[in-house]
């Protein structure tokens, strides 16, 4: 993360980890919102500059994600492109749905 136009860098991992970062866009009309493609590990969104980041989107169709641009036609929305040839449309704002919990399993019967 950079606060001074790029002089000086420092980690902003909170929410993101150590993701290898594909590539960068800032919101067209909100500065502080950023949007981040990743190898592997999808699309994640800033609020607040790159101090902290949410997943969003889901599971990418494609693990190579190498380029994001604002959606003109539907604000609110970033288009994802991938190494493979594609590109989806993302809300972007809306969290990625949360993983679903372990089904447990059933106890054993008894024997009679």
């Amino acid at each position: 993360k950079s606060g001074d136009g790029g002089a000086t860098w420092s980690a902003a991992q909170r929410g993101i980890g150590r993701a290898n970062v594909q590539a960068l866009l800032v919101d067209p009309n909100d500065k502080g919102t950023l949007y981040a493609a990743t190898w592997r590990k999808g699309v994640f969104r800033s609020r607040d500059g790159g101090a902290s980041w949410t997943a969003i989107g889901g599971e990418s169709p494609h693990p190579d994600l190498i380029a994001l641009a604002p959606d003109y036609a539907n604000p609110g929305r970033v288009l994802v492109a991938t190494s493979g040839r594609s590109v989806w449309s993302l809300d972007g704002r809306a969290a990625a749905a949360p993983a679903a919990a372990p089904k447990k399993a059933a106890p054993p019967k008894p024997k009679p």
